[in-house]
């Protein structure tokens, strides 16, 4: 599973690409998103804790 994680974050610091995650309510969402190009849309100083298995990603379709 992590190889699948790490083959996901690498391919989105490339491009924009389509995918389905879990949601926190346990539902399925397909996305699309990006990590490329993206550090002009982060705001703050703060930093947040996550999990290993948790990714923040800017999403193509909400434009956020």
């Amino acid at each position: 599973m992590e190889n699948l994680f790490e083959t996901l974050v690498a391919k989105l610091h490339k491009g924009i690409v389509s995918f389905v995650f879990r949601k926190k309510d346990g539902t399925k969402r397909h996305a699309c998103g990006t990590l490329y190009g993206i550090g002009h849309t982060i705001k703050g100083t703060s930093k947040h804790q996550q999990c290993s298995y948790t990714l923040a990603y800017y999403d193509i379709d909400c434009k956020g």
